[in-house]
């Protein structure tokens, strides 16, 4: 269960456009997922992992991950997932992630 819900302070910058308080769990989820995986900084990442499981985030990388983030990124949170195999027919996914 999540611990909370109301996205931080600091997702602004990359909602902004959306309006405020129009974006949230659980029903845009799946958008919020990638946003914060292609774009968010330190504290959009903890708030994500502590609302969503590391299952869902694992699930949504498989189906979603190659069409919302960039190379690099998918090549990242594979690596960080452990869903290498799962994305990819390369292994290891270091073309993509090097040179950073």
């Amino acid at each position: 269960m999540p611990r909370s819900a109301s996205l931080p302070k600091s997702t602004e910058r990359l909602l902004a456009h959306y309006g405020e308080g129009r974006v949230g769990l659980p029903e845009h989820k799946v958008f919020l997922i990638g946003r914060l995986l292609e774009e968010g900084d330190t504290r959009d990442l903890r708030w994500l992992t502590e609302n969503v499981s590391e299952k869902e985030l694992s699930g949504w990388l498989k189906a979603r991950g190659g069409h919302r983030l960039s190379r690099r990124s998918l090549a990242f949170w594979a690596t960080v997932l452990g869903e290498i195999g799962a994305i990819s027919d390369r292994s290891p996914a270091t073309e993509d992630l090097w040179p950073l």
